[in-house]
This record gives structure tokens, sequence and C-alpha cells, in this order.
């Protein structure tokens, strides 16, 4: 059996809209063990809004999490990409 590593997992958000939607990320995210976050040209990246949702240990997420301008520099590092969307 093979065991997952969460230290080789991001989650990548592109192009998010709403700060509260980036900090309930971090919570979950901190909830399932991963503790990278990047961010693909966040339209707003306040940080008061964003820490209003990630609360406790998942602030340190925020802390961490990395931006960059576009997916495939965000992408770069991964061998193995998955992705999902609303639309």
């Amino acid at each position: 059996m093979t065991t997952l590593n969460l230290e080789h997992m991001a989650i990548v958000l592109v192009e998010p809209q709403i700060p509260e939607n980036i900090g309930a990320v971090a919570r979950a995210m901190n909830n399932m063990g991963i503790r990278r976050l990047l961010l693909v040209k966040p339209e707003r990246c306040d940080l008061t809004r964003i820490l209003r949702m990630a609360t406790g240990p998942s602030v340190d997420i925020v802390e961490d999490m990395e931006m960059f301008e576009d997916l495939s520099e965000a992408l770069s590092s991964f061998h193995y990409v998955v992705g999902t969307t609303a639309r």
C-alpha cells in the first residue's frame, strides 16, 4: 500500500474573487493536513477579510501562501495535477 505524503500536495486557487473564500479554503486545508496554498492572480487579497475565515492554525497557511501571475508558473514544480471547476 502506498502512503500519501501531504507535504507534496498543494491547493491552487485560480483568480479567486472573494477573500473570505481564500480563508475558508485555508481552514479546510488545515482540517485535512494540507499546508501549501497557491493563489494565481487573486482579484482581491484583503488579508483582514481572509483572516475572518482562516482561524486558529489555518492562519499559518495564509501567512505562508504563495502568489503567482499565471497558472503555468504556479504548477511548474508539480509532476501530477488534478483540476476541478464549478463551471
